[in-house]
């Protein structure tokens, strides 16, 4: 049998994406319950996707963030 090298493995626990609207005031309340879901759920990991424009305009302050959650973006 042959004996395969998969990283994900070592991840365990659900992932979860979370798109953003690009709109003020949805941002900040997705980054919290990003949170909350790596906070509450054990091995929880988050991809928290937003725009370019959102991103480089600072609104994704990576302070007081956990290392599961991890930012992606979009155009």
């Amino acid at each position: 049998m042959e004996k395969r090298n998969d990283s994900s493995k070592s991840l365990t626990g659900p992932h979860f994406l979370l798109v953003t609207f690009p709109a003020q005031g949805h941002i900040n309340p997705s980054l919290e319950l990003a949170k909350r879901l790596v906070g509450t759920i054990t091995g929880a990991r988050v991809t928290f996707a937003a725009t370019d424009s959102a991103y480089n305009r600072c609104m994704l302050s990576k302070e007081n963030v956990p290392e599961t959650i991890v930012f992606a973006t979009y155009s």
